[in-house]
């Protein structure tokens, strides 16, 4: 740095006099100034601000899981970006306290002024859908648009092109496929699963042969009626029942099941944290339905949407991991579990050899 050069200090570092000018109510041109835009606009902005970051987050955990190997301390490392996000999620919940203490009058005062401008039109939370990985053909229309025809070309393009990127979906699909203790020797999970359950509900009769309904009381049962053979699995896939490839969710299942085992404890914080992720945005979905439709009733959103039908359908239409959650439905009690060969075992554990 050369001795003429102003020394940096907090107000360039963080260009504040720039961030300061953005905020530029509508209302304030006029002669009635609506004194809720102001913290209206901050809101937004301040959400802008922490999607930024959940998707600077959120590329690094995909390009680490984006290889056919992946290193155990990259996984540590995944696990603490998603601890990350987790905490901004939680602030983005809390930023709705803000929000409600502008009345639905308040709200009025100045609602006509913005014109179509509408939260849909976010184009950061539309790419961050894409990054997570939601289904295009599950994407639930934009009034009678796809989402993607609001924004102007280059943008448009941009999101038509992620959705055909890696996703934190695609990359951990192959990342569990890849698991590599689910046949091993004489051991074959699926085959010491099945057993293990059908043991448990004190039955010699294989349940795919069955259509599950005599189960009820047994949660696991129906759902693993059709599990047994990547046949079956299959079909559901084909029919849009099911989008996480057999394979995978069979590793997910034998992951949550032995998450004791030392090699798999950060695969399952991975696993956990992934599922707290999607549940975060769930909930976010559902208190943002909730707001709109405390400040507008079944008014139609300013951007032309349905307002709070919209976006209460999106809280399950736009999930991404739910098939995770459905893991929980197959689990068995630890007392249950099938043995693991001690060849296995001491491939699940951590060694430390002395060194003389």
């Amino acid at each position: 740095m050369s001795k003429s050069a102003r020394p940096l200090d907090y107000l360039s570092y963080l260009k504040i006099d720039e961030l300061l000018t953005l905020q530029d109510p509508i209302s304030f041109k006029g002669a009635k100034p609506a004194h809720d835009e102001m913290m209206y606009i901050v809101l937004h902005q301040a959400y802008e601000l922490w999607f930024k970051l959940i998707i600077f987050e959120l590329e690094s955990v995909i390009a680490i899981l984006d290889h056919e190997s992946v290193d155990e301390r990259d996984i540590t490392r995944c696990v603490a970006r998603f601890k990350r996000m987790s905490a901004v999620q939680q602030l983005l919940l809390q930023q709705f306290q803000v929000l409600e203490t502008m009345t639905p009058l308040d709200f009025l005062d100045f609602r006509g002024l913005l014109g179509s401008a509408s939260g849909f039109q976010s184009f950061q939370f539309r790419l961050l859908e894409n990054r997570i990985g939601i289904d295009p053909a599950l994407r639930l229309n934009y009034g009678n648009m796809t989402y993607s025809k609001c924004f102007e070309p280059a943008k448009e393009k941009q999101l038509v092109d992620s959705e055909k990127q890696p996703s934190l979906f695609s990359v951990l699909e192959k990342w569990l496929a890849r698991t590599p203790f689910l046949d091993q020797g004489d051991f074959h999970f699926l085959e010491s699963y099945e057993k293990a359950v059908l043991k448990m509900l004190g039955t010699e009769v294989p349940l795919s042969s069955h259509d599950g309904s005599s189960y009820a009381a047994q949660p696991s049962a129906a759902a693993t009626s059709a599990f047994y053979t990547q046949e079956q699995y299959e079909k559901l896939r084909a029919s849009g029942a099911k989008r996480l490839s057999w394979r995978a969710t069979l590793a997910a299942l034998f992951i949550s099941l032995y998450r004791d085992e030392p090699i798999l404890h950060q695969p399952f914080r991975l696993i956990e944290s992934i599922i707290d992720f999607d549940e975060n945005f769930a909930l976010w979905r559902y208190k943002h339905a909730l707001v709109v439709h405390k400040m507008l009733g079944k008014r139609t959103g300013t951007g032309g949407s349905s307002g709070f039908d919209y976006l209460r359908a999106t809280v399950e239409k736009h999930r991404v991991f739910s098939e995770l959650f459905d893991v929980a439905t197959l689990l068995i009690p630890r007392s249950d579990l099938p043995d693991i060969p001690e060849v296995l075992k001491k491939r699940l554990d951590f060694r430390y050899s002395s060194v003389d």
